[in-house]
């Protein structure tokens, strides 16, 4: 979702390594989203999309719509 609102990736730079890249996502906080212009409650929804770690009582995450699942899930009766 990242990528789809600023058109490239959250944690990479151009000329990183793979090293650097994992470092980044697994250290920095996802980066704002608001000087590109992205409405708060849309920045909100990607910061929790994208944290490292979920608030203690929340539920988990939604699973995947049936259309974006593997094509081997798709029949399944969840």
């Amino acid at each position: 979702m990242f990528a789809l609102l600023t058109g490239r990736p959250a944690f990479v730079t151009d000329g990183d390594d793979l090293l650097a890249t994992v470092a980044r996502i697994s250290t920095n906080p996802v980066p704002d989203l608001r000087p590109a212009g992205v409405p708060g409650e849309v920045c909100r929804i990607v910061e929790r999309l994208m944290a490292k770690t979920r608030p203690a009582g929340t539920a988990p995450p939604p699973r995947r719509p049936r259309c974006c699942r593997p094509r081997s899930a798709r029949w399944d009766s969840g």
